[in-house]
């Protein structure tokens, strides 16, 4: 990818935090991972070439627009993709309800099902 005719396109050396992703990044192509869906749930163009039956969760990005699946690319299909989506706002209503999933989790872990729900009572 360092060849002139690569010109253009980034690809690091070092892993990307998220928010350095997100702010460089006009078109996401991942292979279905968590990546792939923080980005199109961070409105960044977002193609899905993950080879395998599809999670809900990727459906429903699908389905709300965020995120596109193509098992194969090509260099016509992903032209016309960017020509044809634009960025979109961050979905705060998934990172919100993100947050408060991790929270769950994380509190569940460190207290336990009975001692959280006691905890969250309060």
């Amino acid at each position: 990818y360092r060849q002139a005719r690569f010109d253009g396109i980034t690809v690091p050396i070092e892993p990307l935090t998220l928010e350095m992703l997100a702010s460089r990044c006009s078109l996401f192509i991942g292979a279905g991972g968590t990546m792939t869906r923080e980005a199109a749930v961070l409105g960044i163009p977002t193609l899905s070439v993950y080879q395998g039956a599809l999670l809900a969760v990727d459906r429903y990005l699908i389905d709300q627009g965020y995120m596109t699946h193509r098992t194969r690319l090509t260099a016509e299909f992903v032209n016309r993709f960017l020509g044809a989506v634009r960025r979109q706002p961050p979905r705060d209503d998934l990172l919100r309800k993100g947050s408060a999933a991790a929270k769950l989790i994380k509190n569940v872990l460190l207290y336990g099902h009975g001692q959280y729900m006691a905890q969250e009572a309060r």
